[in-house]
């Protein structure tokens, strides 16, 4: 058997282990339809389905299932029969089967068969194992949705205490520390107000926009040609004249004449 189907299967059967105690012994109850395909299969039934699930099984059926069909007499000797109550009045391995795994599977029985009505009819029902036969070699199905919430609705019943756990849990911390518990309760008015010791010491304390604009309006300083702003000095550009210009504004009115057209 290949490594990942057997890993499948031994996940499958931890799931209903731990939440629905199907464990070794495995009780595999089958019905005609999976003896008449592992009939026509050839296959060796009781070595094959222990090896495909890993640990001691039972093979096991009921009188109703043997008088349904012929083909379970082949394999009589290696199936134990399961009193199922239907011995003076035989009914169908439908309702037989249904009937032995009523009340929540008490048994936890491993159910084996080929009715596709029937195994829809099984996943309705929480904590069911099945097992089919799918190309000469037994195959289980994944937990049904009905069984995985069950399996959660009593994982949660297990990790919270009920009513009667939750009174003496009361009566215990009561009668042991009394009403010190009352005293040492904290309220909103004694709950201790954050201060600034609690803030990182990396963490700069953050400036308003306002603030800053009037910080650097107070480090900024014109000084002639020159603007110092916070310690840095910048120069302004100047406006470059021609010699012959620059001249005539030193020495005249500042009027420049205008040029004249010598013929």
């Amino acid at each position: 058997m290949k490594i990942k189907r057997q890993k499948r299967v031994s996940r499958i059967l931890k799931f209903f282990e731990m939440n629905f105690g199907v464990r070794e012994p495995f009780k595999v109850l089958v019905d005609g339809t999976f003896c008449q395909a592992a009939f026509l299969g050839n296959m060796r039934v009781e070595e094959q389905v222990t090896k495909y699930l890993g640990g001691k099984t039972k093979l096991l059926t009921t009188c109703c299932a043997i008088k349904e069909t012929e083909i379970l007499s082949e394999m009589g000797s290696r199936c134990s029969v399961r009193v199922c109550g239907h011995e003076k009045n035989p009914v169908s391995a439908v309702l037989c089967l249904t009937s032995m795994i009523a009340n929540g599977n008490p048994d936890h029985y491993v159910i084996a068969t080929q009715d596709i009505d029937l195994r829809n009819k099984l996943r309705r029902k929480p904590g069911i194992p099945l097992v089919y036969v799918y190309f000469r070699a037994p195959v289980m199905e994944k937990p049904s949705l009905t069984s995985r919430e069950k399996a959660k609705a009593i994982m949660k019943a297990r990790l919270h205490p009920n009513s009667h756990q939750v009174s003496v849990l009361r009566r215990l911390k009561k009668e042991q520390l009394g009403q010190r518990s009352i005293r040492n309760k904290k309220t909103p008015e004694n709950l201790e107000k954050p201060s600034d010791l609690d803030t990182l010491p990396c963490e700069k304390k953050k400036k308003s926009k306002k603030g800053k604009k009037q910080q650097q309006r107070k480090d900024t300083h014109v000084v002639g040609e020159k603007v110092e702003k916070s310690g840095k000095s910048r120069k302004r550009r100047r406006i470059r004249m021609a010699p012959h210009v620059r001249q005539h504004l030193d020495t005249g009115n500042g009027e420049v004449e205008p040029a004249s057209n010598d013929s």
